[in-house]
């Protein structure tokens, strides 16, 4: 249950973090490359960390008041 997977269904697991104050070229060494396996990959994502949660409820907000909207006016025009 507590697994992450993307959409492909390939499971998540964070083991890093790191923060860049500049934007350019780095490069990133990995000294315990044992412990990977033949098809694992490594991707880089940025951290939304609570404004990811704040997007979400307010996709999920903005769901509710337009569904509700819809009803409304559906209601308008039926008793008209």
């Amino acid at each position: 249950m507590g697994q992450r997977k993307n959409r492909t269904g390939d499971r998540i697991a964070p083991f890093s973090e790191f923060s860049i104050d500049k934007t350019g070229q780095y490069q990133l060494t990995i000294p315990g490359t044992g412990q990977f396996k033949e098809n694992d990959k490594l991707v880089i994502l940025p951290k939304t960390g609570h404004s990811g949660i704040v997007l979400i409820f307010a996709t999920v907000l903005s769901g509710i008041l337009y569904i509700g909207g819809l009803v409304l006016s559906l209601i308008s025009l039926i008793n008209n």
